[in-house]
């Protein structure tokens, strides 16, 4: 099906900034200390591996 020259299609997108705080801040847990550490581009592969295990409870192999 063609479309007229005006009927222009759009790509749209939606930008989320989270923003999961920091160790220490009284709110760093639950959902915001697990993306923090899925996240974190400072954390090596197997502490965040640790951290996950220990406090989320999820099994990793």
């Amino acid at each position: 099906m063609m479309r007229p020259a005006n009927d222009c299609l759009h790509d749209l997108i939606t930008v989320v900034i989270v923003c999961p705080g920091k160790a220490g801040d009284d709110k760093y847990t639950g959902i915001l200390k697990l993306l923090d550490v899925l996240l974190s581009s400072e954390k090596k592969p197997d502490e965040k591996k640790k951290i996950l295990q220990e406090d989320f409870n999820i099994k990793m192999s």
